[in-house]
């Protein structure tokens, strides 16, 4: 999945689940990324992709994909204030 398509996902994504994901992808602490994963996994896209990843360093590469792209959604919503 390119990063045109993952932007195009956070497209369908509320203000809410972005700030959500935003906040989890920031802070990692125990639990968030479990969490994260449920949020990600209502796509059936965006789920069929990350379990794709053939090992633990490809999938982290995917998941920081991720997250870059959701804190640009972050910041293009001015969800900061």
């Amino acid at each position: 999945m390119n990063d045109s398509n993952l932007r195009e996902y956070t497209k369908t994504l509320s203000d809410t689940d972005v700030s959500f994901l935003y906040i989890r992808f920031q802070q990692r602490l125990g639990g968030d990324t479990e969490e994260i994963c449920q949020v990600l996994a209502r796509s059936r896209e965006v789920d069929r992709w990350l379990t794709s990843a053939k090992n633990h360093d490809e999938w982290d590469v995917m998941f920081e994909q991720v997250a870059r792209i959701i804190s640009e959604s972050h910041k293009s919503r001015k969800l900061d204030r």
